[in-house]
């Protein structure tokens, strides 16, 4: 392995440049563990095996100053960053398509990846496998200058943890589209949102991003949260609002089939939470459009509910459950904490009704919400 202050092994500037290879155990003590692209480079990363890698930012890969990259195939493993991405960091547009992944961690966020998107961020046909940091056990992404949008396309998350949120994917203020099938598979959080964690902006100074919220959103793409566990709240999904009186807050829009079976969380909302704004903004708003099934959600607090809704508006289809796999706990929870002792947050559940087969399925009722 090579050692140097940046771009361990390769610095890629002012040019157009294929690289091809495997990397392994390259140093650098500030950026780009093995590579590093600046200074308005386009660079197309046709990877091999990249392995044990290490450096403050960009464990393996380090991205910014006007670079534009993609990535293609290869095999991320053993990457260590010191604060951000550790596999990859990136300040610029990004395609990442057919590449593992895998027990890479940082000791900031985002273990794999860690993005500012001022443009578009687009990750097709890879796995994310046991990847650890403080946010975003996989994956971090927080608005650059401006505000650019995430794309997922066929991904799988699976088994990577988080010690403050985001088992999977931490979202800072970013729109998210999933498009395709997107699978969260027994990934975990010690906080909140063992497999998803979307929240305000929290770390980018722009102006420009810094009130918005994330919001999560697809037309089609059939998405599953199974086995999620967070130390918190919100075992599968978890969606936090900003808490500032000129905020929007988040948004969950998922227009295909849905599932969430067998997420766990200590407190609240076992499969979903949703918690909205506490003041004078817009409130966080939810709406599940395709057929969405809760099976064996438990939340270790009882009557803490499946889904929680704090403070925010929900819409539901078409709720699926099924006896045989029961959820442990009330199926709605809502709570206002303006209304002291009320529990009267707006709610509009479609086609949803408390009769016998939902009481089946789940341990009761929620009586704070009258369908």
């Amino acid at each position: 392995g090579n050692t140097a202050s940046a771009a361990g092994a390769v610095d890629l500037r002012n040019g157009a440049f294929t690289v091809h290879g495997d990397f392994t155990g390259n140093t650098a003590t500030s950026r780009g563990g093995a590579l590093s692209a600046d200074q308005f480079a386009t660079v197309d990363f046709q990877m091999r095996w990249v392995e044990g890698n290490s450096a403050e930012t960009g464990g393996a890969i380090d991205i910014r100053m006007g670079a534009t990259a993609t990535i293609t195939g290869g095999v991320f493993t053993h990457n260590h960053a010191d604060t951000t991405g550790g596999a990859v960091y990136t300040e610029q547009p990004l395609t990442i398509s057919g590449a593992t992944f895998e027990d890479n961690d940082a000791d900031g966020d985002g273990g794999a990846l860690w993005a500012w998107v001022g443009n578009a961020i687009a990750v097709d046909d890879s796995i994310f496998i046991a990847n650890r940091s403080g946010r975003g056990g996989a994956v971090g992404v927080a608005p650059g200058v401006d505000v650019g949008e995430v794309q997922l396309t066929d991904v799988e998350f699976r088994e990577n943890h988080a010690t403050a949120g985001g088992g999977g994917l931490w979202s800072s203020g970013v729109p998210v589209v999933l498009a395709g099938t997107v699978d969260f598979l027994g990934n975990s959080s010690d906080g909140d949102g063992g497999g998803v964690l979307a929240t305000e902006n929290r770390v980018s100074s722009t102006t420009s991003a810094e009130q918005g919220c994330s919001s999560l959103s697809s037309v089609a793409s059939v998405t599953t949260f199974q086995e999620n566990s967070a130390g918190n709240n919100g075992g599968g999904l978890a969606m936090t609002a900003p808490a500032d009186a000129t905020s929007t807050g988040c948004t969950l829009d998922l227009g295909g089939p849905t599932v969430f079976h067998a997420n766990q969380a200590t407190f609240q909302g076992a499969a979903l939470e949703l918690l909205g704004y506490l003041g004078s903004g817009t409130p966080s708003h939810a709406v599940l459009r395709g057929d969405t099934t809760f099976t064996a959600n438990a939340s270790a607090t009882a009557d803490m509910g499946a889904v929680r809704l704090h403070t925010g508006e929900l819409a539901i289809q078409s709720v699926i459950t099924d006896p045989a796999l029961p959820n442990t706990s009330v199926f709605l929870r809502t709570t206002n904490p303006l209304g002291a002792g009320s529990y009267d947050a707006p709610a509009l559940m479609e086609s949803y009704t408390c009769d016998a087969s939902i009481v089946d399925a789940n341990a009761a009722c929620s009586e704070s919400f009258n369908p």
